[in-house]
């Protein structure tokens, strides 16, 4: 009995971890920010639960909507740059410094913004082709 309420504490004191997280990801700026935000630490009686939790399942999808919102963000980016070589300089910026974050966990995000961006940077050398 003792055991029970102390699990049901410590899973609600990790749902409102995950609460606060979720808001903290809400108003991240960068990917950096939202992968530091989603680390959210889960207790040992939680560990094996956690996932079966919906406060953490949302916060889990929030940061996966958030990244991949920033991502296409930065690709539309890359679209409005007018040179071609700007466009390859700062899509080298973004999988550096922003992208690097979406390893991993994010993978699938990774490859979907790289498509993306190779879309853009395939648009622009093929529509600069004098014909």
């Amino acid at each position: 009995m003792v055991i029970e309420y102390w699990i049901e504490q410590e899973t609600r004191l990790f749902e409102t971890d995950c609460s606060l997280a979720i808001r903290k990801i809400q108003s991240a700026k960068d990917m950096k920010q939202i992968k530091i935000a989603s680390q959210v630490y889960a207790p040992h009686a939680v560990r094996y639960l956690q996932h079966t939790l919906p406060e953490y399942r949302r916060m889990c999808l929030t940061a996966e909507h958030k990244m991949e919102e920033l991502g296409r963000i930065q690709v539309k980016h890359l679209e409005s740059i007018s040179t071609k070589e700007e466009a390859i300089r700062e899509l080298g910026k973004l999988k550096a410094n922003d992208w690097q974050n979406l390893r991993g966990e994010y993978a699938h995000i990774y490859r979907l913004l790289e498509k993306l961006a190779s879309q853009v940077l395939h648009k622009k050398i093929f529509d600069n082709i004098p014909t």
